[in-house]
């Protein structure tokens, strides 16, 4: 018997039954690992669910999209009667304010790393 063997290889072409045996068994044992080690990483918050991030990001999206829209509405009326700078000033303005408030809001918790 072979002490080496691949373990992605297929079970059929070990020569007695005791290789796949332990093939058989070397395969669940690591695959035991690998779940154990994404349990512990879900666990500590390194791993999340697809679908959890895929709803945080729709959410954040339609947020982003909503306070932007919003933007001429709110600002229509303090521009109003102003020179052409005193407007690019006042929007660029807003949209930084926008834009920190949204990044800030969206931002990603603090870690120990």
């Amino acid at each position: 018997m072979n002490n080496v063997f691949d373990i992605n290889a297929d079970p059929e072409s070990f020569a007695s039954p005791t290789e796949k045996l332990i093939w058989a068994r070397t395969k669940l044992a690591i695959h035991k690992a690998q779940i154990a080690e994404c349990e512990a990483r879900k666990a500590t918050g390194e791993l999340v669910e697809v679908s959890l991030v895929r709803k945080q990001a729709d959410a954040a999206g339609r947020a982003i999209r909503d306070a932007i829209l919003a933007l001429p509405d709110r600002v229509a009326s303090m521009l109003v009667g102003r020179t052409e700078r005193e407007i690019v000033v006042e929007l660029r303005r807003e949209c930084a304010a926008l834009l920190n408030t949204v990044a800030n809001e969206f931002a990603p918790p603090e870690t120990d790393k």
